[in-house]
């Protein structure tokens, strides 16, 4: 199977201008056709369009998903199966907005009184999914003070800090099937241990560090971000930062 760019764009309803700039930034490469050099796109192209969208309509970043997608422990199956799961979780937000809506409507056609608490269920304005958590267990000061930081940065900065954080979870999933004590481990998390305490906060103790390890497993979404870069990377972190933060610091 073969597309030109016109029917591709037909096909996954981009424009022609978007499939350029996806070629271009090197997110979706197509084959040029060597009588003409125009783009061609084979069923392999057509499905990683089809990864590319799913992500970008659950929320995802162009950068984050060049990063996913091209790791080496990617998986097409369990790219797919995490798109299904967070696509349930919207759903399931979807439906209960939807009853909240049809309570308001019935609230004013029949005079039936909401409680106060059911007219924002469904409703979800948090622009980091997982701020409020964060506030609870380390308190507003060292939240505000992560959020000044990134504030602070340009995107370039922004772009510069996500690529270094990329390349150390490829690290650490390619060390995953190892020791979490070893030497290799305990540099690269070193690494990150000072990354965190000078790009996000100075908060990062000892008993922060690890929580934080903890956490990318005890938070199944934390769980499933990190295993997008090979099963076991969330565990094997955990393991290493425990074995840091026991060891390595006061």
């Amino acid at each position: 199977m073969e597309l030109k760019i016109n029917e591709m764009s037909r096909l996954a309803g981009v424009s022609v201008r978007t499939l350029q700039y996806y070629d271009r930034i090197g997110l979706l490469p197509a084959a040029k056709h060597p009588g003409n050099g125009y783009r061609i796109y084979t069923a392999q192209t057509i499905d990683r369009l089809q990864e590319i969208l799913l992500f970008r309509s659950l929320g995802f970043e162009l950068k984050e998903i060049g990063t996913m997608i091209g790791a080496s422990a990617y998986q097409r199956l369990d790219a797919l199966k995490l798109q299904r799961q967070l696509t349930s979780r919207r759903m399931d937000e979807l439906v209960q907005l939807l009853k909240t809506i049809d309570s308001s409507i019935e609230e004013l056609e029949e005079g039936i009184t909401m409680k106060k608490e059911d007219k924002f269920k469904g409703m979800n304005f948090r622009n980091n999914r997982y701020e409020e958590e964060a506030r609870e267990k380390w308190g507003n000061e060292k939240v505000d003070e992560a959020n000044a930081r990134i504030g602070a940065k340009t995107d370039a900065q922004l772009g510069t800090m996500q690529d270094q954080m990329n390349e150390m979870f490829a690290g650490f999933a390619q060390l995953r099937h190892s020791d979490p004590t070893g030497e290799e481990a305990v540099r690269l998390t070193e690494r990150f241990y000072h990354f965190l305490n000078k790009e996000i906060g100075s908060f990062y103790n000892k008993e922060v560090f690890k929580g934080l390890g903890q956490m990318y497993i005890d938070d199944e979404r934390f769980t499933r971000n990190l295993d997008l870069w090979g099963e076991g990377t969330a565990r094997f972190m955990r393991d290493a930062m425990a074995n840091y933060s026991d060891h390595y610091l006061k």
